[in-house]
C-alpha cells in the first residue's frame, strides 16, 4: 500500500476532478505500452507486471520497506528493442533514377563545389548511380570527376559522343581514394605538408586517354570554335538577369 508520503512514486494519481498528474500519451511513453502492443509475438504484460518494472520495494535500514522507482525496464520492453531493423539487402541497393535531360553527350553546368560554374560533357551514369563527367581537361582544366546529378543542370547543347570508347575499368573503384597507413612508431615526427594529389600509373592513362577522345569529339563539331569558347567560360549570374528567364 502507497502513503501519502510515498504518492510521488505512483505511475501517476488524480490532482483534482478529472485532472491527473501524467497524460495518458505520457503515461504510455513511462510505461512503454505502445512499443509493447507493437510486439504480437510476445505475451503482453498487466498492469501488475509494468508497475513491478518501474517500481522496487526496497528494505531500509530500521526494517521497513519502501518504494524505489527503478529506472531500469526489463530489455524486451525497453523502447529502442521493437523498432524494426532494415534488410542488408535493402541498404544501398537503389540507384537514382536519371534525369531525362541527361542524355551521353549532354553539356551540363556544374551547380556546387570546387568546380561551380563549369561546364563539362556528361558520359555516362556509373553503376552506383553518380555521373561521369568530363571537361576535357585540355580545353578547361575540369578532369574526369564523379558528380552527383542534384549538383548538375543540364543545357540543350549536346556533343556527339558516339565513338568515344570508355573502357570498362573507369568505374567506381577507379575513383576510390586509397588510405594509407602511417607507422605508429610512437615518436613525434613533423607533420609534412599537405600534397596536390594527382592520379598515377594506370589510372593517369585511362583518364588521359578517354580526355583526349572527348577533345576530339569537341573538335569535330560543326560549330567547334564557338564550342570550345562555351566550356572554357563559366557560368555565372549578373545584375538583371534571372535564371527563370533564360534557356539554357
Amino acid at each position: 500500500m502507497v502513503t501519502l508520503k510515498d504518492r510521488h512514486l505512483e505511475p501517476s494519481y488524480t490532482l483534482k476532478a478529472g485532472v491527473t498528474r501524467f497524460a495518458k500519451s505520457k503515461l504510455y511513453k513511462r510505461q512503454a505500452v505502445t512499443q509493447m502492443a507493437a510486439k504480437k509475438d510476445v505475451d503482453r504484460p498487466t498492469k501488475e507486471e509494468i508497475n513491478k518494472a518501474f517500481f522496487v520495494e526496497k528494505k531500509t535500514k530500521a526494517g521497513g520497506s519502501r518504494l524505489v522507482r527503478a529506472y531500469k525496464v526489463p530489455p524486451k520492453y525497453t523502447p529502442g528493442g521493437l523498432r524494426r531493423k532494415a534488410k542488408e539487402s535493402q541498404i544501398g541497393a537503389a540507384v537514382p533514377k536519371l534525369k531525362k535531360s541527361l542524355t551521353p553527350g549532354t553539356i551540363v553546368i556544374i551547380l556546387k563545389g570546387h568546380y561551380a560554374g563549369h561546364r563539362c560533357v556528361f558520359l555516362k551514369q556509373l553503376a552506383g548511380g553518380l555521373l561521369l563527367l568530363a571537361g576535357p581537361f585540355k580545353i578547361n582544366g575540369f578532369p574526369v570527376r564523379r558528380f552527383d546529378q542534384s549538383f548538375v543542370m543540364a543545357t540543350c547543347t549536346k556533343v556527339d559522343i558516339s565513338k568515344v570508347a570508355i573502357n570498362d575499368k573507369i568505374n567506381d573503384e577507379l575513383f576510390k581514394k586509397v588510405k594509407v597507413e602511417k607507422p605508429k612508431d610512437g615518436v613525434f615526427e613533423r607533420v609534412p605538408e599537405k600534397e596536390f594529389y594527382a592520379p598515377k600509373g594506370e589510372k593517369l592513362a585511362l583518364l588521359s586517354d578517354l580526355d583526349k577522345q572527348v577533345v576530339e569529339a569537341v573538335m569535330k563539331h560543326p560549330e567547334a570554335p564557338m564550342l570550345k569558347k562555351y566550356l572554357k567560360g563559366k557560368f555565372s549570374l549578373e545584375e538583371g538577369k534571372y535564371p527563370h528567364n533564360m534557356k539554357f
